[in-house]
């Protein structure tokens, strides 16, 4: 039996394709409606005629090569084929706008475009046979109800379990804790490393912002580990870095390291837990179930990570890792009106930092 998240990254294939293909087929039907007069064009001395017919040219050329770049390589040699077409379509409507006089080029570009365009769609169907047969239409169907498509690219909503993110987010948060605390890495050498890591990523991400084209790649190859509320806005990649390498500026390494796995583990936890077994609520929306998952995760964690610190003192160990759960729990749970992958580490680890100093 199929596992419920390949089924979805199927339907995230079929719903794309689907999408792409009709797009680009009213693209066509467009372009075959100003066509269908094979009469001397005198409405393309119409400035706005022309430049619709131009907009209409370069936008089909755009959803062609957006489409083959993922389409799989199996299916080069007819991408090629509607690729030429494509260039052949591209030239004509160039030299139709430049010619008041077609001579027929009306009715024989038309053809052309229909034979793209029955073209992309077996290809297209071909494609969606192919992935089908190793899903159950039942799956598919089950799922399809909790995916939402948007400008052609499927994006997970917020109460979605995304198991994807939450695996990514807790190796991510793992490694930079793990490496920090046990490669015996300066603190310094630890800034700059992660400090490059998060401008690059920053710089990424703030420019796929500005550039359509690159901010519809990476929603594409990121769609398992982003989110719709990321779409247009800085994702949570950034703030978790940002949150990270704050956490390693602000802190002592042992608190620093702590707050990380909080971030890395707790955060993922309580939304898995809240998503699907929470049934009460907090005024803000996060589930009682959740906060609970966040302090036990955070316990357990603490008490693993300070025996190192207190040895056989087992109460003491008791009594500081239930203190630094409940700072973590307070900042993964409370609405504190910024980005939680900046409000865990930094929250729990100023709480933290502040118990260990005064106790």
């Amino acid at each position: 039996m199929l596992k419920a998240q390949q089924a979805k990254e199927i339907l995230f294939e079929i719903s794309y394709f689907l999408n792409k293909k009709n797009e680009i087929n009213r693209i066509i039907s467009d372009l075959q409606t100003n066509l269908k007069d094979d009469l001397p064009l005198t409405t393309l001395k119409n400035n706005e005629k022309k430049q619709l017919l131009l907009t209409q040219r370069d936008e089909l050329s755009d959803k062609f090569e957006n489409l083959s770049l993922i389409l799989p390589d199996t299916f080069n040699r007819d991408i090629n084929k509607l690729m030429t077409n494509l260039e052949k379509a591209k030239t004509d409507i160039t030299h139709l706008i430049k010619d008041p006089q077609p001579n027929g080029k009306c009715e024989s570009l038309t053809r052309l475009l229909e034979e793209t365009k029955i073209g992309l769609g077996a290809l297209v169907e071909a494609h969606i046979a192919a992935r089908s047969d190793i899903a159950s239409p039942k799956q598919l169907i089950t799922i399809e109800e909790k995916l939402k498509l948007e400008s052609g690219i499927i994006i997970f909503e917020r109460n979605s379990l995304q198991l994807y993110r939450r695996l990514w987010h807790m190796f991510g948060g793992f490694s930079v804790a793990f490496c920090y605390w046990y490669s015996g890495i300066t603190k310094d050498y630890a800034l700059i490393i992660l400090g490059f890591i998060t401008i690059a990523t920053v710089a990424i991400d703030s420019l796929r912002l500005v550039f359509k084209s690159l901010n519809e790649r990476v929603l594409r190859d990121f769609r398992l580990i982003i989110r719709e509320d990321e779409k247009n806005s800085l994702s949570a990649m950034t703030y978790y870095l940002v949150g990270s390498w704050l956490s390693i500026f602000l802190f002592p390494p042992f608190i620093a390291t702590l707050a990380i796995f909080f971030l890395a583990f707790a955060d993922p936890i309580a939304s898995i837990v809240g998503i699907k077994y929470g049934r009460k609520k907090w005024k803000w929306g996060k589930t009682y179930e959740g906060s609970l998952a966040a302090f036990f995760t955070c316990f357990f964690l603490s008490f693993i990570f300070l025996l190192g610190f207190f040895g056989d003192s087992l109460l003491k160990t008791f009594l500081f890792s239930t203190t630094f759960a409940l700072a973590g729990t307070f900042a993964e749970t409370f609405p504190l009106k910024i980005d939680d992958n900046l409000a865990i580490p930094i929250v729990s680890g100023t709480i933290m930092w502040f118990f260990f100093l005064f106790i």
